[in-house]
C-alpha cells in the first residue's frame, strides 16, 4: 500500500505578516492615508494648485472654496500648496534623520561586534548611560554645545 503524503501549509513570516494586517481594517485604512499624502507631498508639483510662496493681496484669509481648497493664510498663500511643500521637507528631513540614525548605529555595531572584549563593554556602558538620561536633559545640554 502506497502511504498518503500530507503537505503542510507552511507560511513565511511575510505571508503571516500580510495576513495579519490585512485583517485590522484600521491598520489598512491608516496605511493607505499615510501613502496618499506621501505620494502628494512627493508629487507636490502636480497637485499644487499655486505657488507655496506667492502672496495675493485680494484673497487674504479666504475660507475654504473651490479655488482654494483649504483657505488662505494672512498674506493671501494657498494653504494646501504650502501644506503639500512642508510634506516634502518634513519627508526629507524624516528619511536624512533616519538614515543618519542607522549609519551611526550601524557602524558602531559592527565595531562593538567586531572587536568585542572590552571595547563591547565600553560601547555598552556609554549607551547604558545615554538610555538613563531624559531626553530634555540631552536636548538642553546640546542645546547648551552647540550655542543654540
Amino acid at each position: 500500500m502506497k502511504r498518503k503524503q500530507v503537505i503542510k501549509n507552511t507560511y513565511t513570516s511575510r505571508q503571516i505578516f500580510i495576513k495579519k494586517f490585512m485583517k485590522n481594517k484600521l491598520a489598512v485604512v491608516g496605511s493607505l492615508i499615510i501613502i496618499v499624502f506621501v505620494i502628494m507631498a512627493i508629487f507636490a508639483p502636480i497637485f499644487a494648485t499655486f505657488d507655496p510662496n506667492t502672496t495675493d493681496l485680494l484673497n487674504i484669509r479666504t475660507s475654504p472654496n473651490k479655488v482654494h481648497i483649504l483657505g488662505t493664510d494672512d498674506l493671501g498663500r494657498d494653504i494646501f500648496s504650502r501644506l503639500l511643500y512642508g510634506g516634502r521637507v518634513s519627508i526629507a528631513v524624516g528619511v536624512a534623520s533616519m538614515m543618519l540614525q542607522i549609519l551611526i548605529g550601524v557602524t558602531i555595531g559592527v565595531i562593538a561586534g567586531y572587536f568585542g572584549g572590552l571595547i563591547d563593554k565600553i560601547i555598552m556602558r556609554i549607551v547604558d548611560i545615554i538610555y538613563s538620561l531624559p531626553d530634555m536633559l540631552i536636548i538642553i545640554l546640546l542645546s547648551v554645545v552647540f550655542n543654540e
